[in-house]
């Protein structure tokens, strides 16, 4: 079955990541936004390919070591959102750790904070966010291994494996109800004894439509992404999850997970050191890891269900992001979620509550509705959804 599903998978996409693809973008006078860079398509067609080749891409493994001893050996046809996960989650770290403006090279020295990234998503279970820890985590969120994800189940399984990352520090928070509170993001970054900041990784889970986007968001879509802060955004169309990067004139602009490549081995054993890992990562191919083409997708065509990604280095970065989603996005009608200083009066369950570790944001359902809120705020909270795990999910 495994080979039947990677031969199909072959066939599907055959001819699509040529390594002679060239990056096929209009020759247009407005910019083209790369996780919040602005470029010519004109003039700096290297430069967006030097960009976007920097990116981590990680896509579908076959030959990997089974999941839980005796499970899946690959994860085509259901592993996408996950490994969308894992691109978001990557490109966080490489900005902790390398800074947006470093470029990677296919012949070029690789540093230790590089191989660190990289081994941390490899195919095994020794790897903190590898396909087999991100599986075996998703359980606690209701998923068996080899389901699929949705954008806001894997937020929270990343957020839980964070906990476990040995070698650099991460907070994550993630924004449930449409609802960013700046205090509990604090809480999540911020030591209040010491004031120190630990860098922040923030989700914000979406549902921007039924069965459908409604095109009204369109505009401040595009503004999350051309801020500097954006991580970018997982979503995609029903069943098949996209990493989108950036945008053109109306085209969302993505990284593909949906290739079946051999996964790299290494001999990891429980022995082993986390530095013993990251230095033996040095001697692995990295070719694969990095992606030759963008493709493009009208936003119309997304599926409603999206996780918005932003990444705070600093709290001067995060203050920087409430400033600008109040003046750029959140400026717009109707607006894709609230920004509030504190949690809302009305809130019958603490806010603590809601972001617990091991609990899934549907384990602690909120008892204000969606009208009372209507008429405090002039809009409702969830767009007249419920407050459900599944909510946020891309329809099957």
């Amino acid at each position: 079955m495994d080979d039947l599903l990677a031969s199909y998978d072959a066939f599907q996409f055959q001819g699509v990541y040529s390594d002679d693809l060239e990056f096929d973008l209009p020759e247009t006078s407005e910019p083209v936004y790369i996780l919040g860079k602005a470029y010519s398509a004109i003039y700096d067609l290297e430069e967006i390919k030097s960009d976007v080749r920097t990116r981590l891409w990680f896509t579908y493994r076959k030959s990997f070591p089974p999941i839980g001893g005796t499970g899946p050996t690959l994860d085509t046809g259901w592993g996408c959102m996950l490994r969308c996960g894992q691109m978001m989650f990557a490109q966080a770290l490489t900005m902790q750790l390398l800074g947006r403006d470093w470029r990677w090279t296919a012949s070029g020295k690789r540093n230790e904070a590089y191989n660190s990234i990289l081994s941390r998503f490899l195919d095994h279970k020794r790897a903190c966010y590898s396909v087999h820890l991100i599986s075996l985590m998703g359980e606690s969120e209701g998923k068996k291994i080899g389901e699929w994800f949705g954008p806001n189940t894997v937020a929270q399984v990343m957020k839980k494996l964070s906990n476990y990352d040995e070698i650099s520090k991460l907070s994550v928070h993630i924004a449930m109800d449409n609802l960013l509170i700046i205090e509990e993001v604090l809480r999540t970054s911020k030591d209040p004894a010491t004031g120190f900041w630990t860098p922040l990784l923030l989700f914000i889970p979406l549902r921007l439509g039924l069965t459908e986007m409604n095109p009204a968001y369109i505009r401040a879509l595009k503004s999350c992404l051309s801020l500097k802060e954006t991580a970018g955004i997982v979503g995609g169309k029903p069943n098949h999850a996209y990493y989108f990067i950036g945008f053109v004139e109306n085209q969302l602009l993505y990284l593909d997970p949906h290739k079946t490549q051999t996964a790299v081995h290494m001999n990891f054993t429980s022995q082993m050191e986390i530095k013993d890992i990251v230095d033996a990562t040095q001697g692995i191919a990295d070719d694969s890891y990095h992606c030759n083409t963008v493709h493009k997708m009208d936003f119309s065509l997304i599926d409603p269900s999206i996780a918005l990604g932003f990444y705070c280095h600093t709290e001067a970065d995060f203050d920087n992001l409430c400033r600008s989603l109040r003046l750029y996005v959140l400026d717009k009608q109707p607006m894709l979620f609230e920004l509030c200083e504190k949690s809302p009066t009305t809130w019958d369950v603490p806010a603590k509550s809601r972001t617990t570790l091991g609990q899934s944001d549907s384990d602690a359902p909120l008892t204000r509705n969606s009208k009372s809120r209507q008429q405090q705020t002039g809009t409702s909270c969830n767009n007249g959804e419920s407050d459900s795990d599944s909510d946020y999910e891309l329809l099957g």
